[in-house]
């Protein structure tokens, strides 16, 4: 299915490919060439879907989102704007918003943020400014949490009329590739949970370094059945693709899709499922890109450059920049702070050993915490070398 898909370069650039060093909220080119929102505009040209993905916690990926939606206006493309973050049954709040009847900061209790989506509302503001600054419409594409889960235990079938009319007609089935690339995240959170369980300390992939999950994230995963965990995930993408085809037939307007990168990369996710309920449309990516090696091959059409973040429970948020580790924020009274952190504070090595990518610095930790022992730092400054030793344990 996603070979149907319309993929196509979008220029030459300015700069060679895949830079060391970009400027956060720069575009590239699939081949890594630098451009600029103009050559996002020129890609979105004639698209009726424009997908944009994203990290829920990266400020800057929220950032690029809301910059992207204000060059698509200025251009003349006025998009409407479909969210993952907002389940169906909030579709009258987002109304309300779009009739001017709310505002950015009266959104946030009108959706019942925190508990339909659960990650800071600060970091999407930005992108409901912007929404509201150009009279981009905004749609709920999602299912209630609540809901999805109920599917899965009983089948759409025994669902109340009101419940199935929230949810799509069919639920339509993922490309092959998508299939086992969600057979390998699941294998994986399995086997992470083993771990913590067991309290093995071994090799923890990238994922691990991702922050607790919120009520809107990821319903099957902590089930044992991949079958359920299939079904919710290909429910999930199908709805998506049901709302943004009604968005885009309701508001006469291409619908840009906000939603995580995981339901966007390659053409799975809410990409193929487009290909099957709108057949011929044309459909753009972006996804961001975080430095370091290049993106795997037709992971997207566009990407943005946003480094890599993660905000510890520790009290600082550290960024992967060139294969170092910033704390780039000190949270005041906390365990960071108490323990000496600074921001500007480059982590080069936990418990004695490199840390490069976020796995590095979560795999120390869990190590630390699973042998009863404070979590040791090594921080590079200005004026050399210092460590600081954090506790893990109480508050």
């Amino acid at each position: 299915m996603p070979g149907c898909l319309k993929h196509e370069p979008i220029g030459a650039g300015t700069a060679g490919p895949w830079p060391s060093a970009s400027e956060p909220g720069s575009f590239l080119t699939a081949d890594g060439l630098a451009t600029s929102t103009a050559g996002l505009i020129a890609k979105a040209a004639g698209a009726r879907y424009i997908l944009l993905g994203e990290s829920h916690t990266s400020p800057c990926d929220h950032l690029v989102q809301a910059a992207a939606l204000a060059a698509l206006a200025e251009a003349g493309l006025r998009p409407a704007v479909g969210l993952e973050m907002v389940p169906a049954d909030k579709q009258p709040a987002l109304d309300d918003f779009n009739a001017g009847k709310l505002g950015v900061a009266e959104l946030e209790k009108a959706v019942d943020w925190p508990h339909v989506w659960g990650y800071d509302y600060a970091m999407y503001a930005p992108i409901f400014a912007a929404a509201k600054a150009h009279g981009l419409p905004l749609y709920a594409l999602n299912a209630p949490a609540a809901l999805i889960r109920e599917a899965a235990e009983k089948g759409l079938d025994n669902l109340a009329p009101q419940q199935r009319a929230l949810l799509p007609a069919r639920v339509i089935a993922p490309p092959a590739d998508q299939e086992q690339s969600l057979r390998e995240e699941f294998q994986a959170h399995q086997a992470m949970g083993h771990r913590a369980k067991t309290g093995q300390t071994g090799q923890i992939d990238q994922a691990a370094a991702a922050p607790e999950q919120n009520p809107g994230e990821r319903p099957a995963m902590a089930k044992a059945s991949f079958e359920r965990f299939l079904f919710v995930q290909s429910l999930w993408d199908t709805q998506m693709a049901q709302r943004a085809l009604a968005a885009f037939t309701a508001a006469g307007r291409p619908v840009v899709v906000l939603a995580g990168g995981g339901h966007v990369e390659f053409g799975y996710g809410v990409a193929s499922r487009l290909a099957v309920l709108d057949p011929g449309a044309k459909i753009v990516s972006v996804l961001a890109w975080r430095g370091g090696a290049p993106p795997e091959p037709g992971q997207a059409d566009v990407y943005f450059y946003c480094p890599e973040t993660h905000k510890s429970r520790l009290g600082f948020q550290v960024e992967i920049r060139d294969g170092k580790a910033a704390a780039i924020q000190v949270e005041p009274g906390s365990k960071a702070e108490r323990a000496g952190m600074l921001a500007g504070d480059v982590i080069a090595a936990a418990a004695g050993k490199p840390v490069t990518t976020l796995a590095d610095l979560h795999q120390a930790a869990v190590a630390a915490l699973a042998a009863g022992q404070p979590l040791t730092l090594t921080i590079a400054r200005p004026g050399g070398e210092v460590g600081l030793t954090i506790e893990l344990g109480g508050k």
